[in-house]
């Protein structure tokens, strides 16, 4: 099994009132497989049922008996639930509905038994409000792509991955790993971190073989459509699905998405491909104050989607002209794209705060900062950049009108932290610019959150 981060599972367990665990991510990124690599590692005895292959079991659920509930899994499963060091797995939950309802009564009656349940498209059945969700008596949990620190555990390259958990601004970075992990992520930025693709490339499946392996996931996301969306919806989230990638990292204008729709409508499919955890919005915010999410403007707001390798591989990219492009791959659109999913990844709360970025537009010129965290009682900008070169402009207008005094640059060069003294041009005067500037290459990105 490929590695996993699994210190959201490790402190769930450890905690002295524990209730269930809900699992959530987008399907196929790895749930089933994590708890089971969790339930192993713990020297845990795992009892697992597929909720697919037992559909009468929700008229179970329903009756929120416990003894039946615990008595009915048994027979299905031939193991018992009562033996310790024992761990029960409800997989595929959204098939029976109700099993969520009545993880609030396995708790309170059988609070020493731990329970994970994980299920595919498992927002649209949270959303659903015919039956009564556990409030207060579930916790939630995250699942994302394997993050770059992951992709490189899997791949063998321990040292390199221990030494992105080792990173300490205004220390001491050797050329010879700056190069290595540079060398990883380009790797990675093609192949992606979808479980099934990663462990094809770490067993050497050709080129062919990895896109086959992702053209699978993109048409399997496609198919369940049909499952929360029919008739002209379904066609209008179909079309969407194609379009968007071209759109990611860009300020979303509704008419381009779907041209001959009513916004309201196109509001809609964009909404349900971020439930279904295909795209991350990430949203203006006026960062007028703490807390960063009280300034948000959810009408304002770009698009990334789950993965770079589906990202890639759903605009046509091929190995080929990977190999043989001369453009830096850390600018634009697919550099934004990887640290946008490594700040997601990179949360280990039950309740993910929302992605942002800053955008003050003028009559001339528009300044925008490519994302924006909160840090204590500051307000960090974080941009992406190449090299040496390229206009910092955006940066300085944050800094000037915000009041910050310290930023983030992520690009291809090695760390080191700077004060930053330049001019900016206003209106009718120019004004002098200071602040400190902690520049990280973007193998960087997820140290951000760990940093916070």
């Amino acid at each position: 099994m490929l590695p996993r981060d699994l210190t959201v599972f490790k402190r769930w367990f450890s905690t002295r009132k524990r209730k269930p665990l809900v699992l959530r991510g987008a399907r196929q990124v790895g749930k089933s497989t994590a708890v089971r690599l969790f339930a192993k590692e713990m020297g845990l005895k795992l009892v697992e049922i597929n909720l697919e292959q037992f559909p009468h079991l929700d008229t179970v659920f329903k009756s929120l008996n416990v003894e039946q509930i615990l008595a009915t899994i048994e027979s299905a499963t031939g193991e018992s639930t009562q033996k310790p060091n024992l761990l029960l797995f409800l997989d595929e939950v959204q098939a029976t509905p109700n099993a969520l309802a009545a993880l609030r009564y396995l708790y309170e009656q059988r609070p020493e038994l731990p329970i994970i349940a994980a299920g595919s498209l498992l927002e649209f059945v949270l959303s659903d409000h015919e039956f009564s969700m556990p409030v207060g008596r579930v916790e939630y949990a995250w699942l994302y792509p394997l993050s770059f620190a992951e992709f490189l555990r899997a791949r063998g390259k321990i040292f390199l991955a221990e030494t992105l958990d080792a990173f300490q601004p205004e220390k001491f970075w050797p050329e010879p790993q700056h190069q290595d992990l540079l060398f990883e992520l380009r790797s990675y930025m093609l192949v992606g971190g979808m479980p099934e693709v990663v462990q094809g490339f770490v067993n050497g499946s050709d080129e062919k073989e990895i896109q086959s392996l992702q053209d699978n996931i993109i048409v399997t996301y496609g198919d369940d459509f049909s499952k929360y969306a029919s008739g002209a919806a379904l066609g209008r989230l179909q079309q969407a699905y194609r379009r968007l990638p071209q759109l990611c990292g860009k300020k979303i204008k509704l008419a381009e998405v779907l041209p001959h729709e009513k916004s309201a409508n196109v509001r809609s499919v964009i909404d349900l491909l971020a439930k279904a955890g295909i795209i991350h919005r990430v949203h203006h915010a006026a960062c007028d104050g703490l807390p960063l999410r009280a300034s948000i403007d959810f009408r304002v707001f770009k698009v990334y989607w789950l993965d770079c390798g589906l990202l890639n591989r759903m605009q046509g990219l091929t190995w080929h002209v990977w190999r043989q492009n001369k453009k830096n791959i850390y600018e634009g659109q697919l550099a934004e794209q990887f640290v946008a999913q490594e700040l997601m990844s990179a949360q280990k709360s039950a309740d993910p705060a929302p992605l942002c970025y800053w955008l003050r537009e003028g009559k001339s010129a528009n300044s925008e900062v490519d994302f924006v965290v909160q840090r204590d009682a500051d307000l960090v900008p974080v941009e992406v950049k190449s090299g040496a070169a390229g206009s910092l402009k955006s940066l300085a207008s944050f800094m000037q009108y915000k009041k910050a005094e310290y930023a983030i640059k992520l690009g291809a060069r090695a760390p080191s932290v700077q004060d930053v003294s330049m001019k900016l041009s206003l209106a009718d005067h120019t004004v002098e610019i200071r602040y400190k500037l902690d520049e990280r290459p973007l193998y960087l990105a997820a140290t951000i959150r760990r940093d916070f």
